[in-house]
């Protein structure tokens, strides 16, 4: 920009100034600095120029006024206004909530919004407002323009879509709509852990219902071999006493007849515990086929016509997974899920929810998750306060909700090894 175009734009700058703040200008001085712009050219002439030099400072000693401080002011306009604009929104919510400001501070930002609107807001006046506007921060605290924004409810316009789509994406940014996807996803996650946890319990309650019984088999099989030992025993008495007297006989008869209602009743229960067995292999089969049927599982089990033995090892390794891998880091996600929604939750109700906490929510997350799947190999009950007798998934969700609880003992047993405070 030459020297002479600037000095239009001063001209210009004054006289935009002296409107917005009453001032009368003589028409001839008016005359000449707009025409100036489309006269650059012939500005150049000795006479022309000199008058228009002249016309700037008549006009600036008129309005006792610069166009360096015009452009200073007009700079510190676009400087603070939203920042004028942020501490009017906060005044407003300190007033809606019974919030105690001082009077000065008060008074002194009603003040600059006033003097910023009628372009009067001097330097004195700019430190004056940032010294006010610092204090009302300090007073509300860690409520501010940004928290009060972000913890406002914004959906975007569905009816955009069709008619202004470039604007309908463009509210997309300042949308709230993802809480309630977070709100939907933990009820997703919820869903999910409990229909994982009542597989878990089907299977290894399966599984202990099939070892209890294996013994009973087993007993039942013992004793079955003792009762056939005793029928032949009680058999040959039997013969022996026929050549005895009648008591003899009858007593010896009466013992045949117990041991051998003890054997059936041994056979019986070998049958049933059979039958049973049977029908915990194919619950067992059952259990075990949606997690073989997975992409990558498929290894981690046996072929359909797999012995009992098999079956039972494929399920046990199975449900180990889940026990160790699968549900910890459910619920360890599940219990840094529900830290992160409580926190959001109190957070938006006292007005401090910070813009930008999505990336510290995922992350929240992913820590969770691990350290559901690391509170089983370095926690115990006790260590936390809880009873020994506590549920072994009550452990990874806790350490899910409270993160720091999984890390600070690492961070012990790293310091242990280094020597080193952490």
């Amino acid at each position: 920009m030459s020297e002479m175009s600037s000095m239009a734009d001063d001209g210009l700058a004054l006289l935009a100034w002296a409107v917005r703040q009453g001032k009368q200008v003589p028409p001839e001085l008016s005359g000449e600095l707009l025409a100036a712009p489309d006269q650059l050219a012939d500005l150049d002439e000795g006479p022309k120029k000199e008058a228009f030099y002249s016309a700037i400072q008549r006009l600036t000693a008129l309005l006792q006024t610069s166009p360096a401080e015009i452009w200073a002011e007009k700079q510190r306009e676009a400087r603070l206004a939203q920042q004028v604009v942020d501490a009017q929104q906060l005044l407003s919510y300190a007033v809606a909530n019974g919030k105690e400001i001082n009077a000065g501070v008060r008074k002194a930002l009603v003040e600059s919004a006033d003097a910023l609107m009628r372009g009067s807001l001097r330097a004195e006046g700019e430190d004056r407002f940032l010294q006010a506007y610092q204090e009302l921060t300090k007073t509300l605290a860690p409520v501010t323009s940004e928290t009060l924004e972000a913890s406002r409810t914004r959906f975007p316009k569905l009816a955009l879509l069709l008619t202004h789509p470039t604007e309908f994406v463009s509210g997309l940014a300042v949308a709230t709509g993802g809480r309630f996807l977070h709100s939907l996803f933990f009820v997703c996650v919820l869903v999910v852990t409990g229909f994982v946890l009542a597989y878990f319990a089907v299977g290894s309650t399966t599984l202990a219902r099939y070892d209890e019984v294996i013994q009973i088999a087993q007993m039942a099989k013992d004793s079955a071999r003792t009762k056939q030992l005793a029928v032949l025993g009680a058999t040959r008495a039997l013969e022996t006493a026929r050549a005895g007297t009648e008591a003899e006989l009858e007593k010896a008869q009466a013992e045949l007849d117990r041991t051998k209602d003890e054997l059936t009743q041994s056979e019986v229960t070998l049958k049933e515990t059979d039958a049973e067995m049977i029908g915990l292999r194919n619950r067992l089969t059952t259990w075990i086929k949606p997690i073989c049927g997975m992409v990558g599982m498929a290894g981690a089990c046996g072929s359909e016509d797999r012995p009992a033995s098999t079956l039972v090892f494929d399920a046990q390794v199975i449900r180990d997974q889940l026990a160790q891998i699968m549900l910890p880091m459910l619920l360890g996600f599940l219990g840094a899920h529900t830290f992160v929604l409580r926190n959001m939750s109190l957070d938006i109700s006292k007005r401090s929810f910070a813009p930008g906490s999505s990336i510290h929510h995922m992350i929240r997350l992913f820590l969770g998750a691990m350290a559901g799947i690391a509170s089983g190999w370095m926690l115990k009950p006790e260590t936390i306060g809880l009873l020994s007798s506590a549920p072994a998934w009550t452990l990874a969700f806790i350490a899910g909700y409270s993160v720091e609880l999984v890390f600070s003992f690492m961070d012990r047993i790293v310091s242990a090894f280094s020597n080193k405070p952490l």
